[in-house]
């Protein structure tokens, strides 16, 4: 495999794992989706390869974490966590087989803009706090909790939490970690709390990415974006959501800057949450059941026919709309009228057989013969004045337009734009390897080149400077990232 690390495609790992397409690639490492060519079947899965580092530090700390991670899953058995398949060296390089995920990162869920209510946020919260009470309990920190390392599992919609490779065990008992001093910075901008960027994470700072990503869905905004209020170094969120202010509060200590004002522990936050969840549909309530007997009872006669003699109306009393009025006289002596009236034929013309009708002379006695008038002459001056007017309209509406000319293309070219704007923001949420982060980037590029060229923006200048500024920040941030991403150990860039 050595000196062949763009050239792996069906390439057999290990004898039996038989690569099919890379998944991501990073400064470290790469992620392949494989076949298992010796199970029955051939089922999918992922194989993580830690290739060589010229620098021996960097390659030491990538090792530690690799082998970390293989043994955090071996012993991690839990159904929203990937099972590891298999752990082996080949030509001085490691890898490592993960069970396959079918389905969708979160993150092509919490995209920019779009909110989320807070019946989404509280099932979000109890999914994921679920698997986090599991490691914790077991003395793992994961670290790097995202919206891309979380996979909306197909089948059950289950959320799996997957990308162990920048864990950090803890003792259970609470004693102080062994590797403090080994261990190092690892996460990602916007959901990485203080104390986790200086290398010293807690279990509150699981807890800490968490509470990010359910602000981000409730108020369809990037973490990295949202304000901090500059004395005490807290986010400031609330004013962009509609949230109640139970839940605005317990998300509110999962994110406190210091990490001893935060909840500790994930049973903390499923306890406060109770209240919230016992009024969470558990199942979605049922559509308001149609009473047939009702539509059954309803007359299916045409208008102008008796009702048939044997369908009354089988109405009870608490549905229909009229009183029920008990009989007083006795039933041969009553007379019920028909429900629906027949009609009465009002033209002379009714009792005559309908054969027989278009031949009747003209005179006959019993139609009125109608007076012959002479058509009256059309009076053509309204025509001619409403031509002069539409011509006037014309010829004074195309003028405008052309006056106009310029500030219609300006919108276009805005219009054009706000759409790639759209394209790109979609791209850099959703960008894991450094080529598509330099596409989302070129594609930041060409909408401000667009808004560069309005010559005469008129009442959108405010607008369009607004949008320019929009496309050079996020040009700058993709730089960092591009830039950053040669010191990923795995595959997804930050």
């Amino acid at each position: 495999m050595q000196g062949s690390r763009d050239h792996v495609i069906n390439q057999l790992l290990d004898g039996r794992y038989r690569i099919i397409a890379t998944l991501a690639a990073g400064g470290f490492g790469k992620t392949f989706l494989a076949q298992d060519t010796k199970r029955p079947g051939q089922p999918q899965c992922v194989v993580k390869m830690l290739h060589g580092s010229h620098d021996p530090k960097t390659m030491e700390v990538a090792r530690r974490l690799f082998y970390k991670e293989a043994e955090t899953l071996e012993k991690l058995r839990h159904p929203q966590i990937p099972q590891l398949l298999a752990f082996f060296e080949q030509n001085q390089e490691f890898y490592l087989v993960e069970e396959f995920i079918p389905g969708h990162t979160l993150a092509q869920e919490l995209v920019p803009g779009r909110v989320f209510d807070e019946n989404w946020v509280l099932t979000f919260l109890t999914d994921v706090l679920q698997i986090l009470q599991f490691i914790h309990n077991r003395g793992v920190i994961h670290r790097d909790l995202k919206p891309s390392n979380l996979i909306r599992r197909q089948g059950d919609g289950n959320l799996v939490l997957i990308d162990f490779g920048a864990v950090k065990h803890l003792p259970i008992a609470g004693a102080a970690p062994a590797e403090a001093s080994q261990t190092v910075g690892i996460g990602t901008q916007g959901y990485m709390p203080t104390e986790q960027s200086s290398g010293k994470p807690r279990f509150s700072s699981d807890l800490y990415a968490l509470g990010m990503m359910a602000i981000q869905a409730l108020t369809g905004v990037h973490p990295r974006d949202l304000p901090e209020d500059v004395d005490t170094g807290e986010i400031l969120w609330q004013d962009r959501a509609q949230v109640s202010p139970t839940l605005a509060q317990i998300l509110t200590k999962m994110v406190r800057y210091h990490f001893s004002q935060r909840y500790q522990r994930a049973e903390e936050i499923l306890q406060d949450l109770q209240p919230l969840l016992a009024q969470l549909p558990q199942i979605a309530p049922p559509l308001p059941p149609v009473d047939l007997a009702l539509r059954m009872a309803e007359p299916t006669y045409r208008e102008g026919e008796s009702p048939p003699a044997t369908q009354p109306l089988e109405i009870e009393p608490t549905l229909t709309a009229q009183p029920v009025v008990e009989p007083t006289v006795a039933a041969s002596q009553t007379h019920t009228p028909p429900l629906i009236e027949p009609t009465v034929a009002t033209d002379p013309d009714a009792t005559i057989p309908a054969a027989n009708r278009r031949v009747l002379p003209a005179t006959d006695a019993t139609q009125p013969v109608p007076t012959a008038v002479a058509p009256a002459r059309p009076n053509l001056w309204p025509w001619l004045w409403g031509a002069g007017a539409a011509l006037v309209v014309l010829a004074v509406g195309g003028w405008f337009g052309w006056q106009q000319w310029g500030r219609h293309s300006a919108t276009a070219a805005l219009t054009e734009a706000q759409t790639l704007m759209t394209q790109a923001s979609q791209q850099t949420t959703q960008a894991k390897t450094l080529e598509q982060l330099q596409a989302a980037k070129a594609q930041w590029e060409k909408a401000l080149a667009i808004l560069q060229q309005i010559e005469k923006p008129g009442a959108a200048a405010a607008e369009v400077r607004q949008l320019q500024q929009q496309c050079e920040q996020e040009i700058r941030r993709l730089e960092a990232r591009i830039l950053a991403c040669k010191d990923v150990l795995w595959g997804e860039c930050p």
